[in-house]
Order: C-alpha cells, then sequence, then structure tokens
C-alpha cells in the first residue's frame, strides 16, 4: 500500500498499480484485470484506507457484540429464528473472507445478508428497550 491513509478508490487499485506499481502481480498477470479483490476487508482497505476500514471494523465488532449479547434476553419463540439468522449472517460474514459478498455487490446473498442483520438488530433492540423498561418499573 503507498496509500494506507486514504486508499485508491473503489475499483481504482488497478489504474493505480499500473501507474505506481507497474511491477506487481495486478498488473502483470496472464488473466484479466482485477476489479476488486475477493476479500471484504481488503477491499475496504485497498480502497478506503486505514480512514475507511476502522469505522467499518468498528460497526462490524459493535454490531456482532450487540446482536450476540441480546441472545440471552430472547424468549424462547424468537430464539429459534433469531439462531437461524445470527448463523447465516456470520457464515455469509465469513464466505465473504474468501469471495466478495456483503460490500460493493448487489447479489440475493447481499440483500439477505443486510435484510438479515438488520433484522437482527431490531430484535436485539426491542429486547434491550423491554429488559430495560421492566427495571424502570
Amino acid at each position: 500500500l503507498t496509500k494506507p491513509l486514504v486508499g485508491t478508490t473503489w475499483c481504482g487499485f488497478t489504474p493505480y498499480a499500473k501507474e505506481y506499481l507497474p511491477k506487481t502481480y495486478i498488473v502483470n498477470n496472464d488473466r484479466i484485470d482485477m476489479m476488486t479483490f475477493e476479500n471484504e476487508i481488503i477491499n475496504v482497505l485497498v480502497s478506503n484506507g486505514i480512514l475507511g476500514l476502522i469505522p467499518f471494523l468498528s460497526f462490524a465488532i459493535y454490531t456482532f457484540l450487540y446482536v450476540f449479547k441480546s441472545f440471552k434476553l430472547i424468549n424462547k419463540i424468537t430464539k429459534n429464528m433469531f439462531l437461524l439468522l445470527f448463523s447465516t449472517t456470520c457464515g455469509i460474514a465469513c464466505g465473504s473472507m474468501f469471495r466478495k459478498m456483503i460490500l460493493y455487490d448487489m447479489s440475493p446473498i447481499t440483500v439477505f445478508f443486510w435484510f438479515a442483520l438488520g433484522y437482527l438488530v431490531i430484535i436485539s433492540y426491542q429486547y434491550y428497550k423491554e429488559k430495560k423498561s421492566c427495571k424502570n418499573i
């Protein structure tokens, strides 16, 4: 990385590599011009730099902890659906380390991931809110 702070912009690393790093594999491969990497974290780091990676990782870690901590608050009826959505979103997130799936993409997996994650956050919020209101009584 020659621009570690701000990155090279989305889909801009190939033109950047051609201009500034002409001896790299990105430029000198026998296949095609690469548009993105197959790892979401590397994509964010190269495209947006450290200034983009910090908020992305902060969001991911905070959301995971928020949803994970709410699991013990959830009743039995909702728990099965919660586990299904949680395991699916974790699986897709793990899969995004090997294939572009959740950012800078528009596929059914991407749509499902963001809907499921949003629903998990809503469920978690409702149970946190319910727990808080019970303490105030």
